[in-house]
């Protein structure tokens, strides 16, 4: 089983390549290149394969490593269709590139369709941790929260962002932050909140309220 740090590393790996891999294949297609991208996409591909004997316990790892599988096999169902054709000799007729050209923008807009749903998906949601304003009073006994976690230390942290995640699949919802934006958006709230009400510490925890995933917030004084 891979350790956090090194499952980091291949994710970072393994999107690059695959960044790589699309190039050349666009410049194979294009007739830019003489070959396919064979090697650099078997090394890709072995690194998938790995993972998919590797179980991973977090949840946040497996959504990862779930959403990127989805990427990569969509994407060879593609370029094995293409080398297909390529081979057959049809690359040549101009219906067949056409046909191609129609496939790779009607994805295109798909990528686009889902990624802008995702930006309103974000802006829906409730911001229940108040904006800072320098002259608003102490809120109201009310707005502040019980918590678990602390929201220093790596380890309450970590198990605060599986917390969010576990919570955002149970809802049916794709997390809004991968770990690393997660810490810093917590950071920064974390900062305006000292800021505007004169604590020691915020702590947080998260919450479900209605089928909306947010995080409370506690000042200590």
């Amino acid at each position: 089983m891979p350790s956090e740090s090194e499952f980091e590393k291949d994710m970072t790996k393994m999107y690059g390549l695959f960044e790589v891999v699309k190039h050349e294949y666009d410049l194979y297609f294009a007739g830019m290149r003489k070959e396919p991208p064979t090697k650099e996409y078997r090394d890709l591909e072995r690194m998938v394969k790995r993972y998919a004997n590797s179980p991973l316990q977090r949840l946040s790892q497996q959504f990862r490593l779930a959403t990127f599988n989805g990427k990569f096999a969509i994407y060879s169902e593609q370029w094995n269709k293409w080398l297909r054709a390529k081979e057959d000799g049809f690359v040549g007729d101009p219906r067949i590139l056409g046909a191609v050209r129609k496939a790779k923008k009607a994805y295109m807009d798909m990528e686009k369709g889902a990624k802008e749903k995702e930006k309103e998906k974000e802006k829906e949601t409730p911001k229940e941790v108040p904006a800072p304003r320098p002259t608003a009073p102490t809120p109201p006994a009310e707005e502040l929260f019980d918590v678990q976690a602390a929201s220093d230390g790596s380890r309450a942290v970590r198990k605060l962002f599986d917390d969010f995640v576990a919570a955002s699949l149970q809802a049916g919802q794709v997390p809004q932050w991968d770990f690393s934006s997660f810490r810093v958006h917590l950071a920064n709230q974390k900062e305006a909140i000292l800021k505007k009400y004169k604590g020691k510490e915020v702590q947080f925890t998260v919450q479900t309220k209605e089928g909306q995933i947010s995080l409370k917030a506690k000042i200590v004084k």
